[in-house]
């Protein structure tokens, strides 16, 4: 076996640069990509100045309902910076600016509705009325937990004479109960469908790779098409292991070195992005990938019709990624779902493995 090794490594002398750049550029491109649309979604996001002048325990909720928002970039300023915020506002740097009075505490406390909070916009300031909305409901919801909170003292006192249950014990308690029963989200679903659940990043950076990958390992077994139509094949008639063997060492070779990238991707892209899939989906989807494209690349007839059958494989599984979701089960067979969704896609691994082995074993079509 070491024997064949060396003469796969001799055989790749003079395209060993371009095999390492086709080996790390998916993480490249997965990084890039990432950080590109999350500064591009980042920008779209309407700016909006806030003022704290009550530096209170109900504005810091509200405050922090307005930053979890999609759409809005929030930027804090001190009571003492006022002015500066209403001067980049002038300058058309904000959308609108929101102040909380001193006094906003004791208005949430006398259940008042109106000036509640001083805001300020121009004539450019698009998304002012949602931004109103959004702020309106969120002080709504302070008004009802105030409201609850003297209900349920009124009533201790009604019945006890006394209060014993502080305001944060409800407060926290409603919350508590709010999110247990998530009353505001619900997942609407007809009758025997499953629930599609949405992820709340902006990109996957594992389905950006998983393609990006695919793609890459067309390019890197190109060696496989070069090799099986050139005059090399000849030299091992005179050599004491077939051609065939020496494909299939060399497949598990660059399987190995490829499984060795994988595993630094894997850590690259859970500490810089928090997004991690299990080692098992990983390695079980780059065999099933490296299957694939090994059999598509022996079976191309020069490297222009290599490239046009991993596209074409491609697109095929981009198609099959957006009708699969809506079959139950099937999904399981699609490597890329298979991988996104962390499903340990052993069925398919066995069906490739068990396609390899018969093309392989075929004389007239191995060409061995």
């Amino acid at each position: 076996m070491m024997d064949m090794i060396k003469s796969r490594w001799i055989l790749l002398k003079r395209h060993r640069l371009k095999l390492i750049f086709w080996l790390f550029i998916p993480l490249f491109v997965t990084v890039g990509a990432v950080y590109v649309t999350s500064n591009v979604s980042e920008d779209f996001r309407v700016p909006v100045a806030v003022v704290d002048e009550a530096d209170v325990e109900e504005t810091d909720r509200i405050i922090k309902g307005l930053e979890e928002s999609n759409y809005i970039r929030i930027d804090h300023f001190e009571s003492s910076e006022k002015d500066d915020a209403l001067r980049v506002l002038e300058q058309y740097q904000y959308d609108s600016v929101l102040v909380f009075g001193e006094d906003f505490e004791d208005k949430i406390l006398s259940g008042e509705r109106r000036n509640m909070v001083e805001t300020y916009y121009t004539d450019r300031s698009f998304a002012y009325s949602t931004v109103k909305e959004l702020l309106a409901s969120l002080i709504q919801e302070s008004l009802n937990s105030q409201r609850i909170t003297e209900q349920i003292q009124d009533l201790e006192m009604e019945l006890f004479n006394e209060t014993t249950i502080e305001s944060e014990t409800i407060l926290e308690t409603k919350n508590q109960i709010d999110m247990d029963s998530n009353l505001v989200s619900q997942n609407f679903t007809f009758k025997g469908k499953e629930t599609m659940e949405q992820n709340d990043s902006t990109i996957d950076p594992w389905l950006i790779w998983a393609y990006v990958s695919l793609l890459t390992t067309v390019f890197i077994f190109e060696f496989v098409t070069r090799e099986t139509r050139s005059e090399t094949k000849q030299r091992f008639l005179y050599l004491n292991y077939s051609f065939k063997a020496f494909m299939i060492t060399s497949f598990l070779a660059m399987l190995i070195v490829m499984y060795m990238i994988d595993l630094v991707t894997l850590l690259i892209i859970k500490a810089m992005f928090d997004q991690s899939v299990s080692i098992v989906s990983l390695l079980i989807y780059r065999a099933i990938v490296n299957i694939i494209v090994f059999i598509v690349a022996f079976y191309s007839r020069s490297k222009l019709s290599l490239y046009r059958n991993g596209l074409g494989l491609i697109g095929v599984l981009l198609g099959l990624h957006i009708i699969m979701p809506f079959l139950n089960g099937i999904s399981n067979f699609h490597p890329v779902i298979a991988l996104v969704e962390n499903n340990n896609n052993f069925v398919m691994l066995f069906v490739t493995i068990l396609v390899l082995t018969v093309c392989l074993g075929r004389n007239r079509n191995a060409r061995s």
